[in-house]
């Protein structure tokens, strides 16, 4: 009777993001695609944080952050944390690029790809 209930509650729980379930689910969903696609050659985890970048001082007004030097002076965290406070639009705008990067860093744009592409964020 244990058994039967916990199967109910994980299968509840797997439509609740960032629960064991909903890993477990998407675990299990990434790994039927090895058997239709093949086992995956390269894995690319592109994760950027709004609270250490400075492209987000750039978009949240900062002109003093020069994007050219490979190493940008940086505010303050304390200072960058309350911008970031501030204004959360410029933090959304930042995650709405996101897509924008990817389609730079790997040279495609998302409609390239063969496969769906799909956002997962597991808080």
């Amino acid at each position: 009777d244990a058994l039967s209930l916990l199967k109910h509650v994980n299968t509840i729980s797997a439509h609740i993001p960032g629960s064991e379930a909903s890993k477990i689910f998407i675990h299990n969903e990434i790994c039927s695609y090895f058997s239709y696609f093949g086992l995956p050659h390269l894995f690319f985890t592109f994760n950027p944080s709004v609270a250490h970048s400075p492209i987000f001082q750039v978009m949240n007004g900062d002109l003093k952050v020069d994007l050219s030097e490979w190493f940008p002076s940086l505010v303050s965290a304390h200072e960058h944390v309350i911008c970031l406070a501030h204004d959360a639009v410029a933090a959304a705008d930042f995650f709405e690029c996101s897509p924008m990067l990817f389609q730079i860093f790997i040279g495609l744009g998302l409609q390239d790809l063969q496969v769906n592409i799909r956002w997962w964020f597991v808080w």
